[in-house]
């Protein structure tokens, strides 16, 4: 559940910094109702992807040559069909999806920071930055 609730996390984040950049703010553009919100959406997300895992898994006893017997815990389907659309989805749901929007969103900060420097090579050099409003330096829409 953790590691899903990581890479969400991360995507999160991105999003926010892609909103700021866009929004072209210094200080967080999300408030505390927002942020309470996406922590409830991750964690909820994590742990309903997570509930197939503890409603499958047993202790079973398992015999070995120099051993008795030996209790494992391990994870039993009730068939195989379930245990291939589950795999697919926690897969899809918990890794590449969340992958997919911080590339997305890094991508788009990547965009706006090229053509910010580009930009900034076409001015004219009696403009300092200090004077200039960051706003036309680099324009937040792509």
């Amino acid at each position: 559940m953790s590691g899903c609730a990581t890479i969400t996390t991360l995507a999160s984040i991105s999003v926010e910094r892609v909103q700021a950049i866009l929004r072209l703010q210094a200080v967080p553009t999300l408030n505390r109702r927002v942020v309470i919100a996406t922590l409830f959406f991750t964690w909820v997300f994590s742990a309903l992807n997570s509930e197939p895992l503890s409603l499958f898994f047993t202790v079973i006893e398992v015999d070995f040559p120099e051993q008795k017997h030996v209790h494992i815990c391990t994870l039993r389907w009730p068939d195989t069909t379930a245990e291939i659309v589950w795999n697919v989805a926690f897969t899809a749901l918990c890794f590449l999806l969340p992958g997919f929007i911080i590339v997305v969103s890094y991508s788009k900060i990547l965009q706006i920071a090229k053509r910010c420097r580009l930009g900034l090579r076409d001015r004219q050099p009696a403009m300092s930055l200090i004077e200039t409003p960051l706003s036309t330096m680099c324009p937040a829409r792509i």
